[in-house]
């Protein structure tokens, strides 16, 4: 009898709820999440992340613009 590991069981339920390809997820960490970065992630499957805490709003708009590029 063969059993899914739990850490497994849990990436693909979160995958599934979130209409992911892969349960990858970027951490959104200020000052380490470039849009190139987020963009391979979710071209990879996985959702990206912007790490705003540290940006104005008008490099919160930049980041955005870059990513849907």
């Amino acid at each position: 009898m063969s059993a899914r590991h739990p850490a497994l069981a849990r990436a693909e339920t979160f995958a599934a709820a979130y209409g992911l390809r892969r349960p990858l997820l970027l951490a959104p960490m200020a000052g380490a999440c470039p849009p190139a970065l987020s963009v391979a992630v979710m071209r990879a499957g996985g959702p990206g992340a912007c790490g705003a805490l540290l940006m104005q709003p008008a490099a919160i708009l930049a980041w955005a613009e870059a990513v849907r590029e």
